[in-house]
C-alpha cells in the first residue's frame, strides 16, 4: 500500500490521465488499422515512462528527497517520455481522425512539423518545472546559429519541401517531367521528393534541386480535367502503307478498349 501511494505521489496525480491515454490508444488502434505502427512508438514510449515512474517511486521509498537531483531527472525522464507518447497519439486523433471527417487532409510536412513542435514545447514546459532554463536558452540561441551554418544543404531541402506542400506547385500522384525523366510524384518528405518512372526505377530528389529546376507537370491544366498524351513507338516494315497501319492500330483499341483513353 505504501509503495502504491509513492507510485501515487511520483505521478504527481496523473492516474486519470494514464486511464484517459490508454482508452484512446485501444480505440484508435481499433478504427485506424492504417496507423499502427504509429501507435505502437507510442506504447512503447508510454511503458519507457511507467518504467521511469516506478523508478522514481522506488526512490521515494527507500527515503530520497523529491528535491534530490536523482528524483528530479528520474521524473523529468519519464514525464518527457509520457508526454512524448500523448502527443503522438494526439496527432492521429487530430490529423486522421477529426481533420479527416471534415474532409482536410494538410500536407505531411506540415504535420510533421507541427508534432515536431508540440515536442519542443512539451519538453520545455516540463523539464521548466524542474531547472532553470535561461542558460540553456542563451546556449541553445548559439548552437541554433551554429546548426543553420552547418546544415544549409539540409535546411534548404527542408524549405523546400515546405514550399511544395503549401503552395501545391506538385502533388503526390502528379506526372511531371524532370532533366529528361517522366514520373509519377510517390511521396514529398522533408528532405526529398521520390518519383516512380514506368521503368520501375525510383528517383530520389533533394528538395532544393527540385525548386532550382524546371519542371514540367504533365496533363494538368488549371480549371481543367487531366489529359495525358502517351506516345507509343513500335516498328513497322516497309512494305506496309500508312493506313493500313493506322486502320490495324484503330481495329486493336476497338476490339480492347483501355478506360481513360480518347
Amino acid at each position: 500500500m505504501k509503495f502504491w501511494q509513492e507510485i501515487l505521489s511520483a505521478a504527481e496525480m496523473k492516474a486519470w490521465l494514464f486511464l484517459a491515454f490508454i482508452i484512446a490508444l485501444l480505440i484508435l488502434f481499433v478504427v485506424k488499422p492504417a496507423e499502427r505502427m504509429r501507435l505502437r512508438t507510442s506504447l512503447l514510449l508510454f511503458a519507457v515512462s511507467l518504467i521511469g515512474l516506478l523508478v522514481a517511486a522506488t526512490l521515494l521509498s527507500f527515503g530520497a528527497a523529491p528535491t534530490s537531483s536523482a528524483y528530479r531527472w528520474v521524473s523529468w525522464s519519464w514525464q518527457i517520455f509520457f508526454a512524448f507518447s500523448v502527443v503522438n497519439v494526439a496527432g492521429v486523433f487530430v490529423f486522421e481522425v477529426f481533420l479527416e471527417s471534415v474532409r482536410l487532409k494538410p500536407p505531411r510536412i506540415m504535420r510533421d512539423l507541427l508534432l515536431a513542435l508540440s515536442y519542443v514545447v512539451a519538453a520545455i514546459t516540463i523539464l521548466s518545472k524542474y531547472t532553470d532554463l535561461t542558460g540553456i536558452i542563451a546556449t541553445s540561441a548559439v548552437l541554433t546559429a551554429i546548426i543553420g551554418l552547418s546544415f544549409q544543404d539540409t535546411l534548404g531541402n527542408m524549405m523546400g519541401g515546405m514550399a511544395l506542400q503549401m503552395e501545391r506547385a506538385i502533388g503526390v500522384g502528379d506526372w511531371i517531367r524532370i532533366d529528361n525523366q517522366e514520373g509519377m510524384v510517390k511521396e514529398i518528405r522533408w528532405r526529398h521528393t521520390s518519383i516512380e518512372t514506368r521503368n520501375w526505377d525510383t528517383i530520389v530528389i533533394p528538395n532544393s534541386a527540385l525548386m532550382k529546376s524546371h519542371v514540367t507537370v504533365l496533363g494538368r491544366r488549371s480549371g481543367q480535367p487531366r489529359q495525358r498524351r502517351q506516345w507509343v513507338y513500335f516498328n513497322v516494315d516497309f512494305r506496309y502503307s500508312p493506313t493500313e497501319v493506322i486502320d490495324i492500330v484503330e481495329t486493336a483499341l476497338r476490339a480492347e478498349p483501355i478506360a481513360n483513353l480518347a
